[in-house]
Parts: structure tokens; C-alpha cells; sequence
């Protein structure tokens, strides 16, 4: 607001553009380019290539977040396309690896890898339904929900580390059942966690 002969002007301040190219962010874009990478090698029956890959992916989700919060530089960008990553190299991964292969000795189950991207889904669905109506939207990771992601992603990589060693499926069918519980509670405890919001705003 300014004064300008006699009359009040009401100024806009010029918005601030931030900086979408840094590091975190340029880590994060390295996640999303290695999931074609990472199908390819799958396809190509590479399976050290391929669990080389998801080992470096995986890694760089925890990587962009400590580089984003030690050189404070958190952007709207990278709030968007950190999870858009997550959920593309997870959903690549599942995907691909419930898909018979020469290479495989066993594969992801199909109601599996359905309960992990419908979850995702519904969170997503849940996220969209809250913003059309207009409300204010508070979403905070909760802790069974990073659990969940750790397992899901160890779940992935002993799948591929098992094939490459051509061992006993005994530890992933365990690793598989604490990932599904953990998918489906974590699950519930999102849409919970969505209701509550709802009616806080209703």
C-alpha cells in the first residue's frame, strides 16, 4: 500500500521467483530418469544392473531431503515432484517385477503389488476429493507410514537380491506379509487422518 497525492495506492510486491534448479532438486530428477533405466535392465534380465539401480534410487529419496534441509533450500517444485518420484519409482518397480521374466525365479504377487499402488491411489484420490472442496489441506507423514515405505522399498530389494543369488523365497514371503499389513494400516490411518480434516472443515 502507498500514498500518492492525496490517494492510497495499493501496490503488489513483486513475487519472489524461487530457484527450481539447485541440488536437491536436480537429485530428485536423477530418481525419476532411473526408473526407465531401471526397467530396462529388468527387461534386458540384468539383475545386479537392476538392483544396483533401485539401490541408488532408493538412496537418493533420503539424500534430496537432507540436502534440501541442510542448504535451506526447500522449494514449491521440490515439494511436488519429490513424492511424484517416490510414488513413480515404487509403482515402476512393483510393476515390472510382478511381470514373469526367464530371469526371475519368483516374482512380486499380483494382489501385492494392487495393494500398494490402490493404497497410493487413495491417498492421491483422498488428497484431490479435499482440495475440491476447497479445504485447507495439512498433510504430515505419520510414522507407520515411513515404516511402511521402508518396507516396501526392502521388499523390493530383497526380491531382486534373492533372484540374483537364486535363494529360498522363505525371508521375502515374511518381508512380503509385513509389508501388505503394514500397507493396509498405514492405509487406514491416512483416510483417517483425511476424515478428520473433513469434518474439522465441514
Amino acid at each position: 500500500m502507498g500514498y500518492y497525492k492525496g490517494v492510497y495506492l495499493k501496490v503488489k510486491s513483486p513475487k519472489i521467483k524461487e530457484k527450481i534448479i539447485n541440488i536437491p532438486n536436480f537429485v530428485t530428477v536423477i530418481r525419476c530418469l532411473l526408473a526407465p533405466i531401471f526397467i530396462l535392465s529388468m527387461i534386458k534380465g540384468q539383475l545386479f544392473i537392476t538392483l544396483l539401480l533401485f539401490f541408488v534410487a532408493a538412496a537418493t529419496d533420503s539424500l534430496d531431503g537432507l540436502l534440501a534441509r541442510h542448504l535451506k533450500s526447500q522449494t514449491e517444485f521440490g515439494k511436488f515432484i519429490d513424492p511424484a518420484a517416490d510414488k513413480l519409482l515404487m509403482t515402476t518397480a512393483y510393476v515390472v517385477l510382478t511381470i514373469p521374466h526367464p530371469s526371475l525365479t519368483f516374482t512380486i504377487p499380483l494382489w501385492l503389488t494392487l495393494l500398494v499402488i490402490g493404497r497410493d491411489i487413495l491417498i492421491v484420490s483422498g488428497c484431490w476429493a479435499l482440495q475440491a472442496f476447497n479445504k485447507r489441506l495439512i498433510i504430515n507423514p505419520i510414522p507407520i507410514g515411513k515404516i511402511c515405505t521402508f518396507s516396501q522399498v526392502f521388499t523390493i530389494f530383497l526380491m531382486i537380491l534373492l533372484n540374483l543369488l537364486k535363494a529360498d523365497t522363505l525371508i521375502f514371503d515374511i518381508s512380503a506379509s509385513i509389508t501388505t499389513i503394514l500397507t493396509i494400516i498405514s492405509g487406514y490411518k491416512y483416510v483417517k487422518s483425511g476424515m478428520i480434516q473433513l469434518e474439522k472443515f465441514a
